[in-house]
C-alpha cells in the first residue's frame, strides 16, 4: 500500500511539474521587464509570454493533486486491495 501512494505522489509532483514548466501562464511587465506569474505587475497589465491565461499556479495544483488522487485510488484498488 505505501509503495503505491508514493508513486501516486511522484505521479502529481511530475504532473505540477509538467504543466508548470508548459501551461502555466507567464507575463512580462512593460515596465520593468520582469516575468511573474501575475498578470499586473508595475499597477499596469503585463503581456502573457507563454502559457494559457486560464491555468495559473492554483489550476496546475488542482489538476496535479486531481491526478494524484486517480492515481492512487487506481493503484491501491489494483495491486493493494485485493491482496487481503
Amino acid at each position: 500500500e505505501a509503495l503505491a501512494i508514493v508513486w501516486a505522489g511522484f505521479l502529481a509532483s511530475l504532473v505540477d511539474s509538467l504543466l508548470g514548466a508548459s501551461a502555466q501562464a507567464q507575463y512580462r511587465c512593460s515596465e520593468c521587464g520582469v516575468v511573474s506569474e501575475k498578470s499586473r505587475h508595475c499597477d499596469q497589465a503585463a503581456a502573457l509570454i507563454r502559457g494559457c491565461r486560464w491555468m495559473g499556479n492554483d489550476a496546475v495544483n488542482a489538476v496535479a493533486s486531481a491526478v494524484g488522487v486517480a492515481a492512487g485510488w487506481y493503484l491501491l484498488a489494483a495491486f493493494a486491495w485485493p491482496i487481503r
